[in-house]
């Protein structure tokens, strides 16, 4: 880090001594905006019920440590899923290692995962929200890790008043809260995915074998935690092959070219290597074997994989290479039969879903703040411009991914890899308040570049302050937030669906509604999995016709998906729902942003 940077240029008038207890504030104030994630999150975690993936999530990971196997739900790998439920090895939930086994009967089809999840809620109904609320402050601390990765990342690249502008952007997103909040494998892919990519950045500062082993074992840790990772193996050639092409430039005729080649050659190598390792021991080396690759696939993109693997013979876990070929069939055959984008349904999606869905769902200040850091890549500023490449290049791999090849146009949630790069590069903009290296006194230029810095450092602290006002204002539940600038969650609907607003986190403020007002009939469509009943509502399925009573409907059905009703006992698959009739009927209530009530009176 550049001690001239320190206070805008004027470090050289401070002694040695005196930096570092400077530097030590900065690192209080950092904590500090990290202690407020749990205080935010606090409430969501408590409040909000079991979410739709969550349920199935976390009993697949207890399996994990439960039976040594690593075959259900196998399309996200192990690892995440294994911290998040560490606790339950102290708590020992009920939990029967012939689950995993009768769960493979035919008339289960693929919904392995979420039939466990439900004889797990079943076994453990008293202290069922408690033990998810172990698993989410688990996530919670993942999430941690990541302001970490953002903190030091951007305070190293662009300067420590740019570190704590990346964090308090971090600290006050209201996906990162929300992700942080449930027990998935999201934020942890997230926070793991910033970690090998800042590692992969130390490595290129300082190219030395211990730096490029700790890469590697990072990249390992992301590609354990989620698929997404493979996008950072991906960026990796073209990282390489940049940063040898600019050695090449920079370097005199005398200079050996095998000594420019190897620290970019290495990589190459050796972090593969490293990776699949660590990769292999968070299987505990179970399942390992050359043939992995070998098939049958289901996705075009598996088997075309493994025809380059296979001239590699390399031990891979199995389940890793199904889970990976079980993704690819996803995108490729999209079995998801509703995607939703403002009003309309596609079977394909949107090429510019997630760049709209991040600006519809997050505070008009982060979407500020992110175009700021943008329009400062003209700016010919003197720090971190080697260091750039590190973070343009990955997420410029990820955003391309995400905009033309990843038709799962079902949450923003899905662009979390990108998230720690974005608020790295949103500390860009305190180069130009606190330039390094300072600059000439006495003159007009100078005095009006100073006058210009320090108009953009009260912006982009007020952008900071709004930021953090508005998504404190727009907790607990911050899965449903959306940027006040369309009205918020209660708009949201309007806009997006699934995991945006929609994915049964509201079950627990339905049975305080219910019992407040316990009219009755009641029909109830609630997106998701956990019985209702688990909290004291009575209630019948909705009808095939319209009928008077009282009708709750989750968003999502209102609009019209096809998702199974399955919160049964004994777990049945219920036909598609027909109640977007409703629509056209007035809501009475609200329970929390997912639930609309309808009191329906007869014709």
């Amino acid at each position: 880090m550049n001690p001239g940077a320190l206070d805008g240029g004027t470090a050289q008038r401070s002694s040695a001594c005196t930096a570092r207890p400077f530097m030590w504030r900065f690192a209080l104030a950092a904590a500090l905006l990290l202690a407020c994630m749990p205080l935010l999150a606090w409430r969501g975690i408590v409040e909000n019920s079991v979410t739709i993936d969550e349920f199935a999530h976390m009993p697949a990971g207890y399996s994990y440590w439960r039976t040594g196997e690593f075959g259900l739900y196998n399309k996200n790998p192990p690892l995440v899923k294994l911290l998040a439920t560490l606790p339950w090895l102290i708590s020992s939930p009920a939990f029967e290692a012939e689950w995993t086994q009768r769960v493979r009967q035919p008339q289960f089809a693929a919904w392995e995962p979420w039939v466990v999840g439900e004889w797990f809620l079943r076994a453990n109904a008293r202290e069922y929200d408690a033990l998810f609320a172990q698993t989410r402050w688990m996530t919670l601390l993942l999430g941690v890790l990541g302001g970490v990765v953002v903190w030091l990342w951007s305070s190293q690249l662009f300067g420590p008043w740019a570190g704590l502008l990346s964090l308090s952007a971090y600290v006050f997103c209201p996906t990162v809260l929300a992700h942080a909040s449930v027990g998935t494998t999201d934020i942890g892919a997230m926070g793991l995915f910033g970690l090998a990519a800042y590692a992969l950045w130390a490595y290129g500062q300082r190219p030395t074998l211990a730096r490029l082993l700790l890469a590697g074992a990072a990249l390992g840790l992301a590609l354990a935690a989620k698929l997404t990772a493979l996008l950072l193996l991906a960026a990796l050639p073209l990282l390489m092959l940049v940063m040898l092409g600019r050695d090449v430039l920079r370097s005199s005729e005398e200079t050996p070219f095998g000594r420019i080649v190897r620290p970019w050659a290495l990589p190459l190598v050796i972090m593969p290597l490293a990776a699949l390792l660590v990769i292999n021991a968070s299987y505990g080396f179970r399942g390992s074997t050359t043939a992995a690759w070998q098939g049958p696939f289901d996705s075009r993109g598996a088997a075309q994989l493994a025809g380059v693997m296979r001239l590699v013979p390399l031990p891979f876990p199995v389940d890793y290479v199904r889970g990976f070929d079980q993704q690819q069939a996803d995108i490729e055959r999209l079995d998801i039969e509703f995607l939703y984008f403002a009003g309309d349904v596609s079977l394909k999606g949107w090429w510019y879903y997630f760049p709209a869905a991040f600006a519809l769902k997050e505070p008009v200040a982060l979407v500020v703040l992110v175009m700021l850091a943008l329009l400062t890549l003209c700016a010919p500023l003197r720090g971190g411009r080697d260091g750039l490449l590190f973070l343009l290049l990955p997420l410029a791999v990820v955003m391309s991914y995400m905009m033309f090849f990843n038709r799962l146009n079902i949450g923003v949630r899905y662009l979390l890899p990108a998230y720690p790069l974005l608020f790295v590069l949103i500390g860009r903009p305190a180069l130009v308040v606190f330039p390094a290296g300072g600059s000439a006194c006495g003159t007009a230029a100078a005095a009006r570049g100073r006058v210009a810095r320090r108009a953009l450092g009260a912006t982009v602290a007020g952008l900071a302050a709004w930021q953090g006002i508005a998504v404190a204002r727009g907790g607990p539940d911050y899965l449903s937030f959306f940027s006040e600038a369309i009205g918020g969650g209660e708009q949201g609907g309007r806009y997006l669906l699934d995991s945006n607003l929609d994915w049964g986190q509201d079950l627990k403020r339905l049975g305080e509604f219910v019992k407040d007002d316990p009219r009755q009939p009641l029909y109830l469509a609630a997106f998701g999995h956990v019985d209702p009943a688990q909290y004291g509502v009575a209630y019948a399925p909705p009808p095939e016709a319209p009928a008077p009573g009282r009708w709750i409907v989750s968003q999502n059905y209102l609009a019209g998906m096809g998702y199974p009703m399955m919160y049964t006992a004994p777990v049945t698959l219920r036909p598609h729902l027909r109640v977007k009739w409703l629509r056209d009927q007035t809501p009475t209530a609200r329970i929390g942003r997912s639930f609309l009530v309808f009191d329906v009176h007869a014709p």
